[in-house]
């Protein structure tokens, strides 16, 4: 029903709600062809971000994940999320600077530039430069300590999760209300040795994660990166 792909065993089954939206709306203008209009923002993914129905529309395509996710079977806190002989003992972030308070993250506006040459050719003038303002945070690192009380060597992967505590009402979100909002701001694979572990991340391990993928593929990793962030 969203989105078919190559592996999908009946693609006329699942059909192609998501694109399909994308270029109903890229083409609303002109619908029928008649005059030939092209296609509009929405139906590029290097340029759909730019047309403010885009996160209508992904929020959209995420309602309808959700109310499927609604009518599963709770998962068994005993066989399904529990890992025998586990324990999380506590978890908090700190800022890399002296002093400064636990589970505070300092963001603030930045200015920064991107060469947009990557890709393009703007001929014998040279590259073309843009300068944008972005949010950005301080440097900080995750500290989770955890026992392993199994007797033996065990590998988890450790997922991190943002999400906001109250509404803008100052009233506190239920889980229920929380969950659908939360962003994933780190994940990682750890080997845990018998006992005592204290694991820690910076956070910069994301961010070197996604230059790496600029790198390797600027209009696609990068691209995807960003968008599932915002649904």
């Amino acid at each position: 029903m969203i989105e078919a792909s190559i592996l999908s065993p009946n693609p006329q089954l699942y059909g192609n709600l998501h694109n399909m939206g994308h270029n109903v709306i890229a083409y609303s203008h002109d619908p029928d062809n008649r005059f030939l209009e092209e296609f509009g923002v929405m139906g590029d993914v290097t340029t759909a971000m730019r047309d403010p129905i885009f996160y209508r529309w992904h929020s959209f395509i995420d309602q309808i994940f959700q109310k499927y996710k609604n009518i599963l079977p709770a998962y068994n806190t005993n066989t399904q999320l529990a890992y025998d002989g586990i324990t999380v003992q506590s978890i908090m972030c700190q800022m890399n600077q002296r002093n400064t308070p636990a589970n505070v993250i300092l963001t603030y506006w930045q200015r920064g530039e991107l060469n947009l040459g990557a890709g393009l050719d703007f001929g014998p003038q040279g590259n073309v430069f843009a300068q944008f303002t972005h949010l950005q945070h301080a440097p900080f690192s995750w500290r989770i300590e955890v026992n392993n009380n199994s007797g033996a060597p065990r590998r988890g992967t450790c997922r991190i999760f943002m999400c906001p505590k109250n509404d803008e009402r100052g009233m506190p979100f239920t889980f229920r209300d929380q969950r659908v909002l939360m962003i994933e701001m780190d994940r990682f694979a750890v080997n845990l040795n018998p006992g005592k572990y204290p694991s820690g991340t910076a956070s910069l391990r994301l961010l070197r994660r996604l230059v790496r993928a600029k790198r390797l593929h600027r209009r696609s990793i990068l691209y995807r990166a960003i968008i599932w962030a915002c649904m």
